[in-house]
This record gives C-alpha cells, sequence and structure tokens, in this order.
C-alpha cells in the first residue's frame, strides 16, 4: 500500500488532474491520501509557480520519496529550488534538449509528465483542510480577507454541486466521465476546431512577435477548414475582444463555446483540430480528445512523453492550414482508418491519461515499483 502526503500550496487549474487522480485512487483502496501541511521547511519557502510536492511511501518496506510534479506550460524548470529538494521531479512539456543541459544530479531526478488538461473528481474529500492549508500557504487572508472568503464560498460550493451531481447555477465543475465518448459511440463525419486568440496583456512573458505567429496560424486554418468543408466545419475563434475587433467573420457565437457544449461537440464530431499552446505547449485539447476517442490533427508535438503517441496511428499532423485540410480529407475519406485511430486514442487515454492510472504509474515510478 502506498502512502501519500500533499502539500496543497497550489489551486492551479494545471494541477487539477494530479489531485484527481489522488482523490480516484484512494477511494479505489490503492493509496492512503492525506493532505497536511507539515512540509519542510525549505520547500515551505519555495516558489511554487504549479508545482505541487507530494511525499510517498510504501507503508511495507517504509521507502520513501519527496516528488514534485511541475505542470508549467513551457520547458523551462518552474521551481529550482523544489526540483534540488526532491527526489523526482515530474515534468510536463518535457524537452530533453534543455533537460541534458541541466547539472548531472539536477536532470538524474527529471521525469516527463504525460499530457494534462483540467476536470475534477466525484471522489474529492477533505476538500475544507486542503483549502484551509492552500490559504495558509499563500497568505491570502491577510492579504485581501474578502477575495479568501469568496473563494472559500464557491469552492466549497462547487464541491458539494459535483458530489451530489447537481447542475444548477452553471457553477458545477466538470468532472473526468464528461469529456469521455468510447470509440464505439458514432461520430458525426465533422470537424473541431475552436480557439482563441492572446494578447500581450494575456501574456506578458510572450513576445507580441510569438504571439501573433501563433495568432496567425489559428486565423489561417479556421479560415482555410471553414472554406474547404463548409458546413462540415464546426468552429472558429472564441469570442473576445481582439477577434471581434478584427476578425468578426471567425467569431462562434457565445453559446457554442460555453464549457458543455463544447464538450458536446467534441464527442459528436469524428475529427478534432488543435494547435501548439503558449510555450510551444501540448494544451489541454489534445488530452480531451484522446478521453473522447476523436481522430487528432494537430501541429507537431515538440515536447517528449514517458510514451509517445505516433503519428499516423494516435494523430495526423499539419504545419500549413493547406496540409491541416488534406489531413481532415484523409480521415473522412477513410472509414476504416479513422475508426481504428479512433480505437487507439481511447487506449493510450486509458493507459496512459486516465487520472487514476496516469498518477499510480507516477507514483510506482518514483518508488521505482514497476
Amino acid at each position: 500500500m502506498l502512502s501519500v502526503k500533499v502539500y496543497p500550496d497550489s489551486y492551479s487549474p494545471h494541477i487539477a488532474q494530479v489531485y484527481s487522480g489522488l482523490y480516484d485512487l484512494a477511494k479505489e483502496g490503492k493509496i492512503i491520501l492525506e493532505f497536511t501541511s507539515r512540509i519542510d521547511n525549505n520547500i515551505k519557502k519555495s516558489v511554487r509557480n504549479s508545482v505541487l510536492c507530494l511525499q510517498i511511501s510504501d507503508t511495507e518496506s517504509g521507502h520513501i520519496r519527496t516528488v514534485c510534479i511541475d505542470m508549467f506550460d513551457g520547458y523551462e524548470i518552474s521551481s529550482v529550488e523544489r526540483l534540488r529538494l526532491c527526489d523526482i521531479y515530474f515534468k510536463r512539456s518535457y524537452y530533453d534538449k534543455y533537460i541534458n543541459n541541466l547539472d548531472v544530479a539536477d536532470r538524474k531526478k527529471i521525469l516527463p509528465y504525460v499530457l494534462n488538461y483540467e476536470f475534477r473528481s466525484r471522489n474529492e474529500r477533505d476538500i475544507l483542510k486542503r483549502l484551509f492549508i492552500y490559504h495558509l500557504a499563500s497568505n491570502s487572508f491577510s492579504k485581501n480577507p474578502i477575495i479568501f472568503v469568496k473563494h472559500f464560498s464557491i469552492e466549497v460550493i462547487k464541491h458539494v454541486l459535483l458530489k451530489y451531481d447537481i447542475r444548477r447555477f452553471d457553477l458545477k465543475p466538470i468532472s473526468v466521465r464528461d469529456f469521455v465518448a468510447r470509440p464505439s459511440e458514432p461520430a458525426e463525419l465533422k470537424i473541431l476546431f475552436q480557439t482563441r486568440l492572446w494578447t500581450s496583456q494575456d501574456c506578458p512573458r510572450i513576445s507580441g512577435g510569438q504571439l501573433k505567429e501563433i495568432n496567425d496560424r489559428r486565423i489561417n486554418t479556421v479560415r482555410s477548414l471553414k472554406e474547404k468543408f463548409g458546413r462540415q466545419f464546426v468552429g472558429g475563434l472564441i469570442c473576445t475582444d481582439i477577434s471581434k475587433t478584427h476578425y468578426p467573420d471567425c467569431c462562434l457565437p457565445v453559446g457554442e463555446t460555453n464549457r458543455k457544449n463544447y464538450l458536446n461537440l467534441v464527442k459528436k464530431c469524428l475529427i478534432c483540430v488543435t494547435t501548439t499552446g503558449l510555450h510551444d505547449s501540448i494544451g489541454f485539447k489534445l488530452p480531451e480528445y484522446l478521453a473522447a476517442s476523436r481522430c487528432i490533427v494537430t501541429e507537431p508535438l515538440k515536447y517528449q512523453l514517458p510514451v509517445s503517441l505516433k503519428e499516423g496511428k494516435n494523430y495526423l499532423s499539419f504545419r500549413t492550414p493547406e496540409e491541416c485540410v488534406e489531413a481532415c480529407e484523409k480521415l473522412l475519406a477513410n472509414p476504416q482508418f479513422a475508426n481504428q485511430m479512433r480505437h487507439d486514442n481511447y487506449e493510450y487515454y486509458l493507459n496512459e491519461v486516465e487520472p487514476s492510472a496516469l498518477v499510480y504509474k507516477c507514483l510506482c515510478n518514483a518508488l521505482s515499483l514497476q
């Protein structure tokens, strides 16, 4: 049996998948889960930046490991302090050329994380304790007690709505099962690509030139798919100030882009398109598509995964809008190929991305039990 103590000083949506996996494993009886503030003071003082810290122990052997999980979009190590204080450091957006240039002692600790996206588990528990430790760590009460009370109250309400599956007030969080569709479920011969544009105000750490390049690729891809496939294409730009002002022809109605409607579209369309995220990251959309057993058309994947997704098996890649159109045409013209991709992607999801399977692999790898 594994015992897992979590220091929950991060409430980033990027961490939600890890929390969900831990809750599910505890419910299944595979781990003993505890949230704690009793941890090395050096870890408490260190920079967090979407880095979650766990202490894992094997109750039979007494083997103990301090583990960090870094969910930052970019390939840089988000918390060098925590890297040096832990035994194992799982890194989202793992880039081997960067990792190989680190000190030997540091790089030996670093393992690639798989893919993450945001959702919550219906098996959540100890939410008050987790919230209290988080706010204590961030000193939010003394900084702004009104925001503290508001966040605390909303999170408790969300927890109750999720636990008892109450669908009111549009506050109920998305759970992992909301993303899942088996490959045996029928899909319409349609192509989905919903995306958004970024501004320097949204992303102050990224240059204007890089943001323009990202935005231009997305706009041109939307327009090419729209022109080629007409009503067979379901997508466009999420309605923001920049898209409304400069690209009104590509904007989607607000109702089509809310979370619930978006997930229904994902599970309805055969082909789902995604592009590279900020910092060249693999965005949330790709694992969402895997969970829904979709055919995936994506820009090239720039970071390494523990188990690679394979070109021509799990996805087709594109570098230009024209190549995106060609990839979609290939899938539409080859039902057997498309059906096999759906099955392969669902199998990959179950083995590598489903939260309890993913987190359990991380825990076991950290303890070298597998």
